[in-house]
């Protein structure tokens, strides 16, 4: 592989990562909050009356 080309894929490669990354942290780190309760437990299931959103 030319010294040229494996420093762009070097270059694409830190770029994608450092996209994705806080993408990922991000999207792991709300999915709590979201579902109101942590991934692998279960979920309280309450049976609640439906509310009128008024």
């Amino acid at each position: 592989m030319q010294t040229d080309l494996h420093d762009f894929m070097v270059r694409i490669a830190r770029t994608i990562a450092m996209t994705l990354i806080p993408i990922a942290f991000i999207a792991f780190v709300t999915m709590p909050a979201s579902l109101h309760h942590h991934i692998g437990t279960s979920a309280n299931l309450v049976d609640v009356a439906p509310q009128h959103m008024s």
